[in-house]
């Protein structure tokens, strides 16, 4: 067992301006990840059909926003690639959500998700793949009516324009074990320096015994890690491993606008 994730912490802002439909063409722009891992495929789900109201469906292509509708319903399909691990677990990722959605995958209802510009990921069960590894995927969305449901009244009050539909690429996400699942990372201050606590969780195969985990912290484009730490872990039984760490920060190191680093770690699993 050997994998290698790569986690970026950096923020990533946007803002879109338009009129009735929006079509945001990323073409030519390099798709962003805040990880990345041998054993992690991903499949981006840009081609989507359009339901609005009783008109006929229209082939259009994410990402993609609709001014003045109060319901829209966006349907895809994929097939997954026959060679996959028996272990893997499939994601359904989407991030800057427009109006409350209603998720289906082959007709199952799997989620209620709010309207958000944060990054959602929802798992999709075994149970709902059918034996030729076809996925039908839906969104119905509607426009949101209370706060409560992610629409601030004050912002309605002030005649915010309102879309629905979603301004990313939505995307699948397949992943065969050994899985590693990033948590918090805060920064608090000791002192005069500042400290780096992380967590994070690794799933790997039942028949696994020892897991060795190195990690290395790097600066922005900076080849050699300033910090590293090496675990080991034995006895595994339970398919699951949970780990946090602290690590100490140089002031110079922190992200700021007149020094604006990245920081990037990396996590070897043997």
């Amino acid at each position: 067992m050997r994998s290698r994730i790569l986690l970026l912490i950096l923020l990533f802002p946007f803002f879109i301006f338009a009129d009735e439909v929006i079509h945001i063409n990323w073409s030519n722009v390099k798709p962003f990840s805040f990880n990345s891992a041998t054993n992690i495929h991903k499949i981006r789900l840009n081609s989507w059909q359009m339901q609005l109201d009783a008109q006929n469906p229209q082939k259009v292509l994410a990402p993609i926003l609709v001014k003045g509708v109060n319901t829209l319903s966006f349907k895809t399909s994929v097939k997954l690639p026959q060679n996959l691990p028996k272990e893997t677990t499939v994601f359904f990722k989407i991030s800057g959500l427009r109006g409350v959605c209603s998720f289906y995958a082959n007709g199952h209802l799997l989620s209620l998700l709010p309207g958000t510009n944060n990054p959602l990921r929802i798992k999709i069960p075994n149970e709902v793949f059918n034996r030729d590894s076809v996925l039908e995927l839906e969104l119905n969305l509607k426009q949101i009516q209370s706060p409560e449901l992610g629409f601030p009244t004050i912002v309605y009050t002030l005649s915010e324009e309102r879309y629905l539909g979603f301004s990313s690429i939505p995307e699948l996400i397949l992943e065969s074990l050994p899985r590693i699942e990033f948590g918090n990372f805060t920064v608090s201050r000791q002192e005069k320096q500042f400290l780096l606590h992380y967590q994070y969780r690794i799933f790997y195969p039942q028949n696994v015994q020892s897991i060795r985990a190195e990690e290395d912290f790097y600066q922005q484009n900076e080849e050699t890690p300033f910090f590293r730490k090496i675990r080991f872990s034995r006895d595994l039984t339970t398919g699951e491993l949970n780990l946090m760490g602290t690590i100490p920060i140089r002031p110079e190191r922190l992200w700021s606008p007149e020094n604006p680093q990245k920081l990037r770690i990396e996590l070897l699993l043997e």
